[in-house]
């Protein structure tokens, strides 16, 4: 079942808090001068100490030797699967439960994994399902579907990881074992041409193109590889179309995508609720952008849950995969300590 959380702003006011800055926008701005007053009642400054608070976070619960028993275990049924015809590649995920001493702010939650986890498409929504509050935080690194007001689609998949490194020549290394790596470039041209074929149901024909093919990224733990797939939107398509024929994205799913979606969720034993969804905006012109909602935390009351996971193809090795689930794992658990 997919649940869409969904609301209205107008108009917004946004906080740049290393800038100390508040700015106001909208589509309604006739009493600017009441928005103005409001802004001047806000002390940036203590909103920025608000966000400081010593979190303590129980650990022992964590039983990741177990975890990845049983994800490596879960890597070799999808390689038999593959080895069957039954699918070609599945996004096989995991994920663990911490317990806090009390129920935190989820703003001072995120703020603290923020500050060592930056990311470009992160994000943080508080909501409520079933009259209990939930958090979202994620600090993703990939972008999923982003138009622009000239008519273009844009998605930018990520498939292969390689951990950072302090040693400045052991994190280059490892960033040519990532580049050079056959199973990792063929895992991310797999899923490029599964978007590719996802974006051709509301593209023009022959507009598609990848603008970048295996690019790297660094961010402070890993290193990505990143492709780009650009095409020009139907004229009687909108952002609703673009989201029905892509949603979710292959690079969290698999290929082919409905099919391994159904064995993911055989295989994995609990619901990913919102993680390897989206956070989406989009703003009054119709402009739409939107992430994958990967190295994600779900909060609800005293309980956190963080998720990391991979995507498995006939190449994959069960303690290798298990490994790179690690790279990813242990930077979201380090981030709350």
């Amino acid at each position: 079942m997919a649940t869409l959380w969904i609301a209205s702003y107008d108009p917004i006011i946004k906080f740049n808090i290393l800038k100390k800055e508040i700015t106001i926008e909208g589509t309604n701005l006739n009493d600017i001068e009441e928005y103005k007053k409001l802004i001047d009642e806000i002390n940036i400054q203590k909103i920025k100490d608000g966000l400081n608070k010593n979190l303590i976070f129980d650990f022992s619960s964590l039983n990741l030797d177990k975890k990845g028993e049983i994800f490596r275990e879960n890597v070799l049924k999808i390689k038999k699967l593959i080895s069957q015809g039954d699918i070609f590649q599945a996004n096989l995920t995991t994920q663990v439960e911490i317990e806090t001493s009390e129920e935190y702010n989820y703003l001072d939650i995120y703020s603290k994994i923020r500050s060592r986890l930056k990311a470009p498409f992160g994000g943080v929504i508080i909501g409520n399902i079933g009259g209990e509050k939930e958090g979202v935080l994620s600090t993703s690194p990939e972008r999923f579907l982003k138009t622009s007001y000239d008519g273009y689609v844009e998605t930018r998949p990520i498939k292969g990881t390689r951990p950072r490194n302090t040693n400045k020549e052991i994190d280059a290394l490892n960033a040519i074992d990532l580049i050079t790596n056959e199973k990792d470039r063929a895992e991310n041209i797999m899923i490029v041409d599964l978007l590719r074929n996802d974006l051709g149901k509301v593209c023009e024909t022959g507009s598609i193109v990848v603008t970048e093919l295996l690019k790297l990224e660094s961010y402070p733990k890993v290193h990505h590889l990143t492709s780009v797939i650009r095409g020009k939107i139907q004229k009687k398509k909108n952002w609703i179309d673009i989201l029905k024929a892509c949603w979710p994205g292959g690079s969290i799913t698999g290929a082919p995508k409905v099919r391994a979606c159904q064995r993911i969720y055989e295989l994995e034993g609990f619901d990913r609720g919102p993680y390897c969804g989206s956070f989406l905006k989009l703003d009054w012109k119709g402009e739409l952008d939107s992430n994958i909602l990967i190295r994600s935390f779900i909060l609800k009351k005293k309980k956190i849950k963080i998720f990391a996971g991979c995507g498995i193809v006939n190449d994959s090795i069960p303690s290798k995969e298990n490994e790179e689930l690690n790279w990813k794992l242990l930077p979201l658990i380090d981030s709350l300590r």
